[in-house]
């Protein structure tokens, strides 16, 4: 089994560049609940993929997964970046962490301006 995350635009679901995982992928997701997930990420991809693709709220990212049972890549997590990217204190300065949430966290921000 194989995991991979892509970056991705909030809005329009564009996908952008892969993103190299530097150590531990973590997703949480609770029955009936919103998503967590925590990516560990060489510090140099923030310079070579630009801001867009890593700033809070408009960029998102794709967490998936391939094994030999299914074919290609499976979609785990799909969800908005929430916590600008920090040191990861674990590991050496060159690892930066990136963390954020699921779609249906998107759902909760929503406003209903008419009823119908």
């Amino acid at each position: 089994m194989a995991w991979a995350a892509w970056a991705c635009s909030t809005m329009y679901g564009t996908v952008g560049p892969q993103i190299p995982l530097a150590g531990t992928c973590t997703v949480t997701q609770p029955i009936n609940g919103i998503e967590d997930w925590t990516l560990d990420i060489p510090a140099d991809w923030f310079a070579r993929s630009g801001a867009k693709w890593w700033q809070c709220d408009s960029a998102s990212v794709v967490v998936a997964h391939t094994c030999d049972v299914l074919p290609g890549w499976q979609a785990v997590a799909m969800g908005p970046i929430r916590v600008p990217p920090k040191p990861d204190n674990r590991m050496k300065p060159s690892v930066y962490t990136l963390a954020g949430k699921g779609l249906r966290d998107l759902l909760t921000q929503r406003l209903v301006t008419r009823e119908p």
